[in-house]
């Protein structure tokens, strides 16, 4: 029998919104909510004949949809450069230079979204599932406690994520 996977939790993910320059511009979000959520959808289209079901087919390509919830720090940059989640998701402010990760010629633009998940186990890879071509849907704040937390919703523009393994400090 094979050796027990490791469960991993909010404290072992890390999540980073980044542009489309060369280097990469890009800013750690304080994810501690752990709510990242995100749906694949492969739509498919069903064919009858003579009222009864006769075959499947391959329908329409649809972008994947999802949403997370981070702790607030700041709305806006204290005039540092230091770029604030809301201003690299919108691309305005300290991000007004970011460039869009949209790399077929249209108007909107775009960020990518990288949730890292980090192993305890040295014996395991980490995991990337990074989202190339988000547009953010919508911002919501929220004042709370501990915290204020940002709730963003957004469309990734492509079928799925990007999943890869990859080595601790890579």
């Amino acid at each position: 029998m094979g050796e027990e996977l490791t469960v991993k939790n909010l404290r072992d993910c890390v999540l980073t919104i980044y542009d489309g320059d060369d280097p990469v511009n890009e800013v750690i979000v304080a994810f501690s909510e752990g709510n990242l959520q995100y749906t694949e959808t492969e739509q498919v289209d069903q064919h009858s004949d003579r009222g009864s079901l006769s075959h499947l087919r391959t329908g329409e390509e649809v972008a994947v949809t999802g949403s997370f919830t981070a702790r607030l720090t700041e709305f806006l940059s204290q005039g540092d450069n230091r770029v604030t989640p809301r201003e690299a998701i919108k691309m305005e402010g300290a991000a007004a230079a970011w460039v869009s990760t949209n790399d077929d010629n249209g108007d909107v633009d775009t960020v990518g979204l990288k949730f890292r998940i980090n192993t305890p186990n040295s014996s395991e890879l980490d995991e990337l599932v990074d989202f190339a071509k988000c547009h953010i849907e919508t911002f919501q704040f929220q004042e709370g406690a501990p915290a204020n937390t940002i709730s963003v919703s957004f469309m990734d523009y492509e079928t799925a994520p990007s999943y890869n393994k990859i080595a601790d400090g890579s």
